[in-house]
């Protein structure tokens, strides 16, 4: 197999250490009684969201030591970030390395969709690459593999959907076909479980097209297809070898979504979630399910579920560390896509205040409508309304609430800024 080697140069941001003149010992002491004062005011600014500035990406894996890894298209690095905060970059021969996970072999494996192949870096950022694996010089960027697993014999499995099977690579860049499927069928990989089967759903032309969801054998032997008119866009597996499925089943106008748990033995449980179009699914350490698709939705031991909401931001991703810090891959309204993360036990607000709204003489307000920061916009009739902001479930920070009245002979606009996790009022 023709490879190419190349060393990746690690790229590290370090704060220096400077004394502080007596003015900025006064500045740092005077920041931190205000910070003090915001935590006391139940800001719970320690339990929020914390973003951290990084490159434009689209996928994360965690390494060995549960910290995170970001990749994502239109850049040459990959990023790690510690549990501190700290951000490496490394840089590579590449353009676009998508989709990325660890392998058995300690190196971080992603998709060099440049020459239809892989690439492989070692924790010193040397990189490999393995050209021509999916693909070939006549089919490049045709159909590309959309995501790579460790498989159960420690190797890099992913669905060659050109041709219709499932492949493996070793470390030094020799495949394997596990299994052939259906030639309907595009297979993407999903997770593989306590049993040592390996799950798939259906992916061909680039789109979803619902064709349900299989699994390769331990044996090799492919089993057919089931739940053929659902969509199972993300998967992950427990520590006692289940595995968690988004199930999405669409109709005219609604997604309806599920959680779907499948034993070592096969028993099904399902969990009905809220409207959410979730593309990633991770089980944090206190054994709570949460899920991703522009919002964030988090389901507890008892089979409650409840939504998270961050005002200013959309959430993409969510992966789960050993600590119980929940990594996330967030969008905020400039479209910049940054690194997140909140704590095991985020405050969440529990506040729903009331607008009253009077009418003035002559001229009665007819309608409102409201535009809570978050949420869809929704309206109020009447000639004195009362609008109910409705802040359960958003994490620490300002709320922006826009009021658009229109009266009798005229219309204007209010702006409100309410802060979360506060007392309930």
């Amino acid at each position: 197999m023709p490879h190419a080697s190349f060393s990746g140069d690690a790229v590290r941001t370090v704060v220096s250490r400077r004394w502080l003149s007596l003015a900025g010992l006064t500045a740092v002491l005077l920041l931190v009684a205000l910070a003090c004062a915001q935590a006391a005011s139940g800001a719970g600014s320690d339990r929020g969201l914390r973003v951290i500035a990084t490159d434009h990406f689209s996928a994360m894996t965690l390494s060995s030591d549960g910290t995170p890894w970001f990749a994502g298209f239109y850049n040459h690095r990959v990023t790690h970030v510690t549990e501190g905060g700290r951000v490496t970059r490394y840089r590579l021969p590449m353009v676009d390395p998508g989709f990325i996970t660890w392998g058995a072999d300690g190196a971080l494996w992603m998709r060099d969709e440049h020459f239809g192949g892989f690439a492989r870096m070692t924790p010193d950022g040397h990189v490999t690459r393995y050209r021509y694996i999916w693909a070939t010089q006549d089919t490049l960027g045709g159909n590309p593999p959309g995501n790579i697993i460790r498989g159960p014999d420690g190797r890099v499995w992913f669905g060659d959907r050109e041709r219709h099977r499932i492949t493996s690579v070793a470390s030094d860049g020799s495949t394997r076909v596990v299994a052939r499927v259906n030639r309907r069928i595009g297979p993407e990989l999903l997770a593989t479980g306590g049993d040592g089967s390996v799950w798939f759903h259906s992916l061909s032309g680039g789109a979803l097209l619902g064709n349900g969801l299989g699994r390769v054998r331990p044996d090799g032997h492919v089993e057919a297809m089931r739940y053929r008119t659902s969509e199972f866009p993300a998967a992950t597996v427990a520590p006692n070898g289940d595995v968690w499925f988004v199930r999405l089943t669409r109709a005219p106008g609604v997604t309806r979504t599920a959680l779907m748990r499948i034993d070592p033995r096969g028993h099904v449980t399902e969990f009905r979630a809220p409207e959410l179009d979730a593309g990633s699914i991770t089980l944090a350490a206190d054994g709570t399910v949460w899920l991703a698709g522009s919002s964030l939705v988090r389901m507890d031991r008892t089979g409650h579920f409840e939504r998270i909401r961050a005002a200013g931001w959309e959430i993409w991703d969510v992966l789960a560390a050993p600590s119980g810090r929940i990594w996330l891959i967030v969008l905020d309204e400039k479209l910049r896509i940054r690194a997140g993360w909140l704590p095991p036990n985020p405050c969440l607000s529990r506040r729903r205040i009331t607008v009253h709204l009077r009418s003035r003489r002559g001229d009665p307000i007819r309608a409102v409508r409201a535009s809570v920061q978050g949420r869809d916009p929704f309206s109020v009739r009447g000639r004195n309304p009362r609008v109910l902001v409705d802040l359960r479930g958003y994490l620490p920070g300002a709320v922006r609430v826009t009021l658009r009245v229109r009266t009798a002979h005229r219309r204007y606009t209010r702006h409100r800024v309410f802060h979360t996790c506060g007392a309930s009022g």
